[in-house]
């Protein structure tokens, strides 16, 4: 086997998701006024009368899609704080759907959870020109966060959150650029663990209660390594996310 087969498992990463929420409808006005208010303009009965948080006041379904960046950290066993120079990052992307639901009312805004179930890509690069190894392993996400979200205008709500995931290898491929035969990702004595589990961070903003816009970064808490090197080799995955949504639901209940 190849020398860069001696890091296999090193060289698999995350690329993750995440994500992102949102809620529709807005608000209820107050129609009945007197004679006396039709002449005057700044009356309170002229104005909207919310009766809900708006696009934050109920459960959505949210669909999201999003171009990743993943990489692998990697430590030496036999030298702490050793950090492994060789890997680059590689595009890839996810999608999936997600829920989001909130829960208490928080100062002037809310505490949400939202949990997802999305199709990832993980991996990364090793080498250059000719030696050079792309590794893709592609997983099956659920996340899950605790968001704050607060609606700075009727038309927009910023969030921000973060909360465990817990990822499962269902595939992916390692190809070599001199033409060698592919290898399995997953698997053996060389291929990733199909386990992945880590921390996600996530902050965006809703526009109109329907499109979203995220960033995301998800790091992982566990290493990847296969049987062959997990002794001595520790690959944790790292992937930010740049995600885009529509989201669907916002009757207040």
């Amino acid at each position: 086997m190849k020398r860069s087969l001696t890091v296999l498992t090193t060289r698999y990463s995350c690329i993750s998701r995440f994500l992102v929420v949102s809620c529709s409808m807005l608000f209820f006005v107050a129609p009945s006024f007197s004679q006396s208010d039709a002449v005057n303009l700044f009356s309170p009965k002229f104005k909207p009368a919310k009766t809900s948080l708006g696009c934050t006041s109920c459960m959505c379904i949210c669909f999201q899609g999003s171009l990743d960046i993943a990489n692998i950290h990697e430590t030496y066993a036999g030298a702490p704080g050793y950090a492994y120079a060789g890997y680059g990052s590689k595009i890839g992307f996810n999608f999936g759907v997600f829920a989001t639901q909130p829960i208490v009312t928080l100062g002037p805004g809310q505490i949400a959870a939202r949990a997802g179930l999305e199709f990832i890509q993980k991996g990364g690069k090793y080498g250059s020109g000719t030696d050079e190894e792309n590794y893709r392993l592609n997983y099956i996400e659920l996340p899950v966060d605790a968001l704050y979200q607060y609606e700075i205008s009727d038309q927009a709500t910023v969030f921000a959150g973060f909360g465990p995931y817990f990822a499962y290898g269902v595939g992916g491929k390692i190809k070599y650029a001199d033409g060698s035969p592919s290898d399995n990702a997953f698997g053996g004595d060389y291929g990733a663990k199909r386990f992945d589990f880590g921390m996600q961070v996530v902050g965006g903003i809703r526009l109109s209660c329907k499109a979203t816009l995220n960033l995301a970064y998800d790091f992982g808490l566990i290493s990847t390594s296969g049987n062959s090197y997990a002794a001595n080799f520790k690959d944790k995955n790292g992937c930010f996310s740049i995600n885009i949504g529509y989201c669907f639901g916002g009757m207040d209940r």
